[in-house]
């Protein structure tokens, strides 16, 4: 046949015999033959490759308007499409899935990009930090050190490497990587930043102070180095420095309410409520929906002896958050001052059904049901109430006061002796002292009793 002609001639021509005329022609046709199972195997190649970019940029496009199931739906396509020869694809699924916290995904992903380019610097990194984030950290510092061995210069590894030895409590070697970032990129904040962090964790509150001084100037965007910039002029009472650290914040759109919010604090802190009280409002007008602003409100409220407006706030903390325990509980509290126990009972009950391991919950829910002289309620949440915080002095005590009146004597003396092994300030110490006294003569005159009684029985 023609194609086993063709075959000779391309591969056996010594063998066959034919003009030269038709050889030539043979071997065009081979060579057209090949050309097109060139072409079209690539152009499914390329239109694989055009069809995992599309949805590689989709994904894209997702992630940076923060629809991660939407561009983990486009790479996944993108890898059932092409992933055998873009790296990218598993890199970028990889980075997904480190936004939404799985990091055992995420490290499954970048390990297949490292199988296809294992010079995947972005994958080195990231894979590192998805270990840190799990708590393992020498596989964490394997990818770091890996990674610095491709780029040496990259302070970004440098600063990863230190968090490394600072969690492991390995100060000295953590603080030579931070200085090696820095010495790399003198602009890097967060390695002035963490190596503020290694000093104040080894006592050295000047260092830190001027390493987050540091940080700030390097990066006046770091609002964690503000915050702790903050905390260290607190401890020190040097107001003023920390207000001069909050005002910047005020000043742009994206940080006013933490700025009104911060200076709240400082003058709640300093015992000026009502300049608090300014702030405060300043930051629920631009954001009217945040539940704790309303809370921190109603608490100024509460100092100033505003009630009703206190009240108010608490109940609007409420209506945009109805987990917000805090704001329950000082609500309950102001119905109680009130004299209203079961409107008081029924926000503890309601947050309570959010939060049902929740101590102040339980404990006030018990107090009212003592209130109500309904001790069997009562009992039961006080219990509660020590069964989450063993050492809550003021529900041993109640209850111990309960057990007593109910005559279980050896039960109350458990209670009013473990009151007092740390008592709060509400407890009446000697009155305590009094009750162990009198349950232990009680027991021990009926225990007497029960010794004369059984003498006396015939034997």
């Amino acid at each position: 046949t023609a194609a086993q002609r063709l075959y000779a001639a391309l591969f056996y021509p010594a063998d066959v015999c034919i003009a030269p005329a038709t050889v030539h022609r043979m071997v065009r046709t081979g060579l057209c033959l090949l050309l097109a199972l060139f072409l079209a195997g690539s152009f499914t190649f390329i239109r694989r490759m055009v069809l995992a970019d599309r949805y590689f940029v989709e994904s894209l496009a997702y992630s940076d308007h923060g629809r991660l199931d939407k561009a983990e739906e486009c790479l996944k396509k993108a890898e059932q499409i092409f992933s055998a020869w873009n790296f990218n694809i598993a890199s970028l699924l990889g980075r997904n899935y480190t936004m939404q916290e799985q990091y055992e995904k995420a490290i499954a992903q970048y390990q297949e990009s490292l199988r296809v380019h294992p010079y995947n610097t972005n994958a080195l990194l990231n894979t590192g930090y998805c270990y840190l984030k799990l708590g393992k950290l020498d596989e964490a510092e394997q990818f770091f050190k890996r990674f610095l061995a491709i780029m040496p210069d990259a302070a970004k590894g440098y600063n990863n490497l230190g968090i490394v030895y600072f969690s492991k409590k390995e100060y000295a070697r953590a603080a030579a990587c931070y200085q090696k970032a820095f010495e790399l990129d003198p602009g890097y904040g967060e390695a002035h930043f963490n190596l503020g962090n290694v000093y104040r964790a080894q006592g050295k509150t000047e260092e830190a102070l001027q390493e987050y001084e540091a940080a700030l100037r390097a990066k006046p965007d770091l609002q964690d180095v503000r915050t702790m910039l903050i905390t260290m002029y607190l401890e020190r009472g040097d107001f003023e420095k920390a207000e001069q650290v909050v005002r910047p914040l005020l000043h742009k759109p994206q940080t006013a309410v933490q700025g009104h919010m911060l200076l709240g604090n400082l003058f709640q802190r300093r015992g000026k409520y009502e300049q608090a009280l300014f702030q405060y409002l300043q930051a629920v007008q631009r954001a009217p929906q945040d539940a704790t602003i309303y809370y921190a409100i109603g608490m100024m409220h509460l100092q100033l002896g505003n009630y009703d407006k206190a009240a108010t706030s608490f109940t609007y903390a409420l209506q945009h958050d109805p987990s917000l325990t805090d704001a329950a509980t000082m609500l309950g509290q102001l119905r109680l001052q009130q004299g209203d126990e079961q409107g008081a009972l029924d926000i503890f009950r309601s947050a309570l059904q959010r939060d049902p391991r929740n101590r102040d919950l339980h404990f006030n829910i018990g107090t009212i049901y003592l209130r109500m002289n309904n001790l069997d309620q009562a009992i039961h949440h006080y219990r509660e109430t020590i069964a989450i915080d063993p050492s809550h002095s003021l529900a041993h005590y109640n209850l111990g006061t309960i057990l007593r009146q109910q005559g279980r004597l050896v039960e109350a003396l458990y209670h009013f002796q473990e009151a007092l092994r740390n008592p709060a300030e509400q407890i009446d110490s000697a009155l305590a002292n009094k009750f162990i006294a009198d349950i232990k003569a009680a027991l021990a005159q009926a225990g007497k009793k029960e010794d004369k009684k059984r003498n006396t029985e015939p034997k």
